[in-house]
């Protein structure tokens, strides 16, 4: 993705998306690296559009109306109608909400719904997955890419812990090294390795310990 230039992208898919759907639309966004400033040359295109309602007929325009843009390989994110997200599981909103940069119009509504029992959903249910699956790659795949994406899971539950003590979403990593410590600001540091240099069993260990030890907590 040599020179690739994010502004000129997203001009270019909002046309296309206006040109497709028109008066249909009722947000645009970017969440992930991207949005995050924290884009490689691996990363996807992780774009939000939220439609008046999203059929499968939608579907079928939407590829048509991106299928020849630039980077189209990396393009992915999350489509939905506006009732559906509504609707949708609370723990799965906050990260939404927080992660997502407004591009046109803006999902405020959907802010003033989250509660701090949401949140606190969200870490739970993402501590007890990470938690089951280090067991399963531990014993059973053994895989490094399996342990990264662990990883990546576990830095979205640190931000949402920090929010749920704090009130503050942190969304760069360079930022939330400055605020966390202990066991906690390991698991970021880890993160932020490239897979070649974690060491799968160590790796395996401190991930599935801290887990267990979020899940015997009962509040932050």
């Amino acid at each position: 993705m040599k020179d690739f230039c994010m502004d000129e992208w997203l001009k270019e898919y909002v046309r296309r998306v206006k040109d497709c759907f028109n008066n249909r639309i009722e947000f645009i966004g970017i969440q992930g690296s991207f949005a995050r400033g924290e884009a490689t040359q691996s990363s996807d295109i992780d774009v939000v559009l939220l439609l008046d309602t999203f059929l499968y007929e939608d579907l079928k325009k939407y590829e048509n109306a991106i299928k020849d843009m630039e980077y189209r390989e990396k393009v992915c994110g999350f489509i939905s109608g506006i009732r559906e997200i509504e609707n949708w599981n609370r723990a799965d909103l906050f990260t939404f909400y927080y992660d997502t940069k407004p591009i046109y119009g803006n999902m405020d509504w959907l802010g003033e719904r989250i509660e701090k029992s949401d949140i606190l959903n969200a870490v739970n249910r993402d501590v007890c997955d990470i938690y089951h699956l280090c067991v399963h790659n531990g014993i059973h795949e053994k895989s490094g890419e399996i342990l990264k994406a662990l990883l990546k899971k576990a830095v979205f539950v640190l931000r949402a812990k920090y929010f749920y003590k704090t009130g503050v979403y942190i969304q760069s990593k360079s930022d939330m090294l400055k605020a966390l410590d202990g066991d906690d600001r390991e698991i970021l540091i880890l993160s932020m390795k490239p897979i070649q240099k974690i060491d799968f069993d160590e790796g395996t260990q401190i991930l599935m310990e801290w887990a267990g030890n979020q899940i015997k907590q009962e509040n932050f």
